[in-house]
């Protein structure tokens, strides 16, 4: 049970390399950093809430959400697959997946083809 929920209790500890090399790129980075920015001007309690802001920072920047949004899952729980991510942002605060993404974007690389 630990290993499938340890992510709602502390930030991720590694990331899914798989994922990471597949949808850690330019647009994901770019999306994900708005996105952040976003989350701190507005606090945000509900899921959707937090999706529809998701949706329309991932419009302003033109990229399709469902495109990146393995790659933010990989930023807050540093896991491939899970729970609604929507719903673990709702549960852990905006406050901690602004920290999670800060330290996703240290640590993750956008591999250049």
């Amino acid at each position: 049970i630990w290993e499938q929920g340890k992510y709602f209790f502390r930030p991720p500890e590694s990331y899914d390399e798989k994922v990471a090399s597949k949808k850690w790129n330019e647009d994901a980075v770019k999306v994900i950093s708005a996105f952040s920015e976003a989350l701190g001007k507005e606090k945000l309690a509900h899921a959707s809430a937090i999706k529809a802001t998701w949706e329309a920072v991932a419009a302003e920047q033109g990229v399709n959400p469902g495109k990146i949004m393995q790659a933010l899952r990989l930023a807050i729980t540093g896991a491939a697959g899970g729970p609604d991510l929507m719903m673990i942002m709702e549960i852990i605060g905006t406050e901690e997946v602004q920290s999670r993404i800060s330290s996703a974007l240290k640590t993750l690389k956008v591999k250049v083809a």
